[in-house]
């Protein structure tokens, strides 16, 4: 191999400038005295320097890139540019350090997921907690985007900005090139109504709320395709917010009645309430109570049921490590199916975990 000509940029030459610079980043030196320090002679410093700019792009026609401040006496310091080679070359001899000694390195893995807010804020850490715990001997960068709607997920995933959408909605998923997989999870929708500001309503015998009832108070729901026209009438005052957590909070505060998922979690129970009677007793500590959509009116009110599904391209292949990400998210779909979910007291949950069916209640 040739011997580098002089104003050949060396690899040894960036080793320097990061001694150099270690030296000269804040300390108050002059560049003789960081020469001395690392054992070069000034002369070899000052060429090194040279060879250096030299190889930057020039800031303007005539105009050299200087990546130390020299004055002819006083300390020097490192320039704009100098802080950001010197940052890059530390990185790069890192890594050439972690070669030479053996050490394998593995680009870290991407995983993107579109989420809905209510499961970003609910569901998702407990499953990415589960999966890096698991996987800990890897490194991964886990993005959670939000889908502010399905038709969003949907675009996302098509423009290949996530690599999986976790969905909830009433109605059949099918696009091109997209396959939908059920998760083990759905979801029916509960009316909190505050007991001071709604009294005759939270108050009355019974569960369930008739459409004569809705058309008398104002209604918070989140945006949902869900929703029948009967609630966009004339005859009923809506408060259409963005997510979950802002319905309830406007419920807990008397504003409107709150329509949202019977997920305990999104509902503001914490864990451990895993009894109807358990979070009953927590949503009365904020004057909440819970009512459902009567059996006849749901037919003409709105799609009670809302299934979770798991969306993925046709076109890509789904990694290992992202199919155990899913598979810790399909878990926690079946721990809410069991445990947070807000059901009437007039149904009987059955061994499977499905959503339960109603046995017959003499007070309807």
């Amino acid at each position: 191999m040739p011997e580098p000509g002089k104003n050949e940029l060396r690899f040894d030459d960036l080793k320097l400038f990061r001694d150099i610079a270690m030296r000269l980043n804040g300390s108050g030196v002059s560049l003789r005295g960081a020469a001395k320090t690392v054992g070069a002679s000034f002369s070899h410093v000052s060429n090194t320097l040279t060879r250096l700019e030299d190889s930057l792009p020039q800031k303007s026609v005539g105009v050299k890139s200087r990546l130390v401040n020299r004055p002819k006496s006083g300390n020097a310091t490192l320039t704009g540019r100098g802080k950001v080679l010197f940052k890059r070359i530390v990185r790069l001899l890192d890594t050439f350090e972690a070669i030479r000694r053996g050490r394998s390195l593995k680009r870290k893995e991407v995983l993107r997921i579109g989420a809905p807010n209510m499961f970003g804020t609910h569901m998702m850490p407990r499953a990415v907690h589960a999966f890096l715990v698991a996987n800990s001997s890897r490194h991964f960068d886990v993005r959670i985007l939000e889908s502010r709607e399905l038709s969003d997920g949907i675009r996302l995933l098509q423009h290949n900005a996530i690599d999986c959408l976790i969905e909830c909605t009433d109605s059949k998923l099918e696009f091109e090139n997209l396959k939908a997989t059920p998760l083990p999870c759905s979801f029916e929708h509960v009316f909190l109504v505050h007991q001071g500001r709604f009294p005759e309503i939270a108050n009355r015998p019974g569960e369930f709320l008739s459409l004569t009832e809705l058309s008398e108070v104002p209604i918070a729901h989140a945006i949902t395709r869900a929703l029948s026209p009967i609630l966009y009438s004339s005859g009923i005052t809506r408060l259409e917010l963005p997510t979950f957590e802002a319905v309830r909070r406007h419920a807990e505060q008397g504003d409107a009645i709150g329509l949202m998922f019977n997920w305990a979690p999104s509902l503001g129970i914490p864990e451990g309430h895993t009894t109807a009677e358990e979070m009953r007793r927590h949503l009365l500590k904020s004057q909440l109570v819970p009512k459902f959509i009567s059996p006849e009116g749901k037919e003409h009110l709105i799609k009670n049921v809302m299934r979770t599904y798991m969306v993925t391209s046709t076109l890509d292949v789904v990694t290992s490590s992202m199919q155990r990400l899913l598979k810790e998210i399909s878990q926690q779909c079946e721990h809410i199916q069991r445990n947070q979910r807000l059901l009437p007291q007039t149904y009987t949950p059955n061994k499977s975990g499905a959503t339960p069916k109603r046995r017959a209640s003499k007070s309807q």
